[in-house]
């Protein structure tokens, strides 16, 4: 057949590969006044801070059914017998499988035994499954823990915690927080949307590693059980479709595990007068003036105060909790890059950007921040690779390798949609950032290009193709101002929906750009439905999500071929957005224009909905970090009633 799926567009992925290099550090010589504590009713007295690298017991528990794909069998033989060759000798482990059949180590198993037997969890399992699921086996794992000892860890190897279980969550947290014991897990199944609460308690505030900045994690219950006991979680999504584990992601795999296995040696046990499940710890500003960019994270559900057995010789504080802090090895950046991101701080600090009331930093809105600064300081403006041909692509769908017959680099007319939320809810700064990226886009556009305006929620507005780039300018002006009138607007997965029936027929290079909070909010339609719908007619969606990490969101943009930005950091909606935020956002929005407009189009000799397009490997020896974005998510193919793409032309 002779389909060309459209827009898979090259640019190049820097932070992508700079942010694994930078390795945490603990930071070991802090003392009482270098944390900050208070709960719901107010600010905690910290009466010690000790560091604490004292033996460790920890229970790997690997979860071994038979829906496990083969990529995460390997990665859990993988990242288990790494862990153990990097061991402590003074640590003891022990294995308990879940689901599949049952494999029970306890301590004072030997390494041989344990490392023998994760070897075997590569392999599909024989014999009949056990009847717990991963929830059971951690719950299990609890009781091999007595009595307890400070630092009792569980690392958790598994798809997610939503397989058939008897134990139940609140059961298994509530067993966690009595014994003190804390969770680490590697999530290796599909990613659900995180309910906003889980969301609040997997971001920053957990911070260890890069890693964990990015709230991934299934709503029930994973990554709400590893943060709320203390722990981190790594998230790496073996269950989606055309899934490769490379040799590199297994790497970086095995460094993350040994960055959670470094969490559990060594922390700070900081004692406290008091403590509830509302506590928050973190560090005072005088002490980030001299630790740039430190994390902290601690348990966040926690048992009534009392003395804890094993936490040491001598008399006890009345709470004992453990707190890791560390900060990210900037040594392994350009000597320019360090300098860069440390004046940025320094001004920081100077005007006390992140200073709360308590003395505290927060610790959310300085990570946010610190990330994009490490993007400034180190990533070069994206520029589209614009010189390939049909050899420098390898693609294939599930069945076979696809034939690549010709590759074109078309920059044909365009025709753009631009969704914009405008409900009365919408933060101040979200609105300012509307306004300017739709003025940002006009300014750059070009001549040819056609654009459109619909707003989702609040008043409506339709201005469709044909109206003037002034009359669509003037419209985005006035979603600056709260709206007035009654709201006769779809929400944003709907204008969406919507938006499609506009692009008739379609035409190569059909794009829709979302300014949005997310698609939560006001449902009256179906992500598959819309999905679809983009898939029929060849669009690609691109957009600005404001506030907090919407996945269900990310991921339709993603298989539409598109992306989306950050569109506000955590309290832009208090603090304002500031000029050089803005200015990012502008930049991202003109990235975005430029691969709606610059794209390739690859005509195949078949074609299939799992389809995979992939750089060979001598191209990328030509440019390393190259990134190949495109439609995951296609109709059956079919010749799409549109012109031929246009030549193509150089981009300087």
């Amino acid at each position: 057949m002779d389909w060309q799926p459209p827009l898979p567009s090259l640019k190049y992925q820097w932070l992508d590969f700079i942010t694994p290099l930078l390795e945490s550090v603990p930071v070991t010589n802090l003392s009482a006044d270098a944390f900050v504590a208070r709960d719901k009713k107010g600010p905690i007295r910290v009466l010690s801070a000790t560091y604490d690298r004292g033996p460790r017991r920890v229970i790997l528990v690997a979860e071994n059914g038979k829906k496990m794909p083969a990529a995460a069998r390997k990665i859990e033989a993988a990242v288990i017998s790494d862990v153990l060759s990097k061991a402590r000798t003074e640590d003891s482990f022990a294995l308990l499988t879940a689901r599949g059949p049952r494999v029970d180590l306890h301590f004072g198993s030997s390494r041989e035994a344990i490392r023998a037997a994760a070897e075997q969890l590569e392999n599909p399992p024989r014999g009949k499954p056990g009847k717990g699921g991963v929830l059971d086996a951690v719950l299990e794992a609890t009781t091999w823990f007595q009595p307890p000892r400070a630092g009792d860890s569980i690392f958790v190897l598994a798809l997610h915690a939503e397989s058939k279980h008897r134990a139940s969550f609140s059961e298994v947290r509530a067993t966690l927080a009595v014994g003190h014991i804390r969770v680490f897990a590697c999530e290796l199944g599909q990613i659900s949307q995180p309910n906003p609460e889980d969301l609040q308690h997997t971001s920053f505030d957990g911070g260890y590693s890069s890693t964990t900045y990015i709230p991934v994690g299934n709503v029930d219950h994973l990554v709400a059980l590893s943060n709320g006991s203390g722990g981190l979680t790594v998230g790496e999504d073996t269950e989606k479709r055309n899934y490769t584990l490379s040799d590199g992601r297994l790497k970086r795999l095995q460094y993350e595990a040994e960055i959670m296995y470094k969490a559990v040696t060594e922390h700070y046990l900081v004692g406290l007068d008091s403590a509830s499940p509302n506590l928050s710890i973190r560090l005072a500003s005088s002490v980030l003036s001299g630790t740039p960019w430190a994390t902290v994270s601690y348990p966040t559900y926690l048992p009534p105060c009392s003395n804890t057995p094993g936490m040491g010789p001598g008399p006890q504080p009345p709470c004992l909790v453990p707190v890791n802090v560390t900060v990210p090895d900037l040594t392994s950046l350009p000597i320019a890059a360090a300098d860069t991101l440390a004046a940025e701080w320094k001004q920081n600090i100077q005007t006390q950007k992140y200073e709360l009331a308590d003395g505290s930093w927060d610790q959310r809105e300085a990570s946010w921040e610190f990330w994009k600064s490490l993007n400034r300081a180190t990533q070069p403006k994206m520029a589209l690779v614009d010189d390939l041909s049909a050899g420098d692509f390898v693609v294939r769908d599930k069945k076979r390798l696809l034939q690549v017959q010709s590759v074109t680099s078309a920059h044909g007319p365009q025709r753009i949609i631009i969704v914009a939320e405008n409900g009365q809810e919408l933060p101040a700064a979200a609105r300012k950032t509307e306004v300017a990226v739709v003025s940002h886009i006009h300014s750059k556009a070009r001549a040819e290009d056609s654009f459109a305006l619909l707003t989702a929620e609040g008043p409506r507005v339709e201005l469709r193709f044909g109206s003037s780039r002034d009359a669509i300018r003037a419209a985005a002006e006035q979603l600056g101002n709260p709206p007035q009138g009654k709201s006769g607007s779809p929400g944003a997965l709907a204008a969406v929906l919507e938006a499609t029936t506009w692009l008739q027929p379609p035409q190569p290079g059909d794009s829709i750009f979302v300014m949005s909070r997310g698609f939560e909010s006001g449902l009256t339609v179906t992500f598959s439905k819309v999905r679809a719908a983009l898939a029929a007619g060849h669009i690609r969606v691109f957009g600005v999500q404001f506030g907090w990490y919407d996945y269900a969101a990310t991921q339709l943009f993603n298989d539409s071929g598109g992306w989306v930005a950050d569109g506000t950091p955590p309290r832009a909606s208090q603090s304002g957005l500031t000029d050089d935020q803005l200015r990012e956002l502008e930049s991202d929005a003109e990235e975005m224009y430029t691969e709606a407009t610059e794209h390739y189009l690859l005509q195949l000799d078949s074609f299939g909905p799992q389809l995979k397009i992939d750089l060979a490997s001598p191209t990328l020896n030509r440019f390393p970090w190259a990134h190949v974005r495109y439609p995951h998510h296609l109709p059956a193919c079919a010749n799409p009633a549109t012109k031929p793409p246009a030549e193509a032309r150089p981009r300087k």
